[in-house]
């Protein structure tokens, strides 16, 4: 399976990579959980883009096929649409529920619509599911006094009244792999390189640029 933009790419370096990165990480690996299996499945295309019917076969794929690698038990959404509906009424919403209701640890993230209330994004807007904010260290991270949510990270209550986010996770700057010569988003935003040139860095400024996509149009 081919990830042409990089988005997903760069989702996977950050959840599962095992290459470390010395002296910043004296050793330690890059990915939250390096040892985890994965299972990719593909809605967006190679401008970043999906619409509501990708995404469903995407999701209806996992609810059919749940049990079949050894059991999915995690689900990780990283991407969000402008909610145009109650939660209950949205067909993407419905889809995660029915994840939840098999068992299925949903974390979807908060959006990037922020920092105005009630802008939590579909399906971060789903009551049942671990909806993630993003946070920055402002380039200091030996100092948290500074440390604080994005301007771009979407921020709650949901139109439904929810309190959302649930969690906030280090969402600015993060370097992770992407394919410099093959992918989309390193060759059309190469000032987001970095020394290493299998590594990208990813983050949305305030201006909300088409750099962060995964978001349903």
């Amino acid at each position: 399976m081919n990830d042409d933009y990089g988005h997903g790419s760069h989702v996977i370096g950050l959840i599962a990579s095992s290459n470390t990165s010395d002296p910043v990480l004296k050793g330690q690996p890059q990915g939250i959980a390096p040892m985890v299996r994965l299972i990719s499945v593909k809605a967006f295309d190679s401008n970043g883009d999906a619409t509501y019917a990708s995404v469903l076969n995407g999701l209806n794929w996992i609810y059919a096929n749940r049990t079949t690698y050894g059991a999915i038990r995690v689900l990780n959404l990283s991407f969000g649409s402008a909610p145009k509906s109650f939660y209950w009424n949205d067909p993407i919403d419905q889809a995660v529920m029915k994840l939840w209701k098999a068992g299925i640890v949903v974390v979807a993230s908060a959006g990037n619509y922020g920092p105005a209330a009630q802008s939590i994004a579909v399906p971060g807007n789903t009551p049942y599911v671990i909806t993630v904010g993003a946070m920055t260290d402002n380039f200091t991270p030996d100092d948290p006094s500074d440390d604080g949510v994005t301007s771009f990270s979407s921020a709650g209550p949901t139109y439904e009244g929810f309190v959302k986010p649930d969690i906030v996770a280090p969402g600015g700057h993060l370097a992770a792999f992407m394919d410099t010569s093959l992918q989309v988003l390193p060759s059309r935003y190469p000032q987001y390189g970095s020394t290493d040139p299998n590594l990208f860095i990813m983050s949305e400024p305030p201006s909300r640029p088409p750099l962060h996509r995964g978001w349903l149009r």
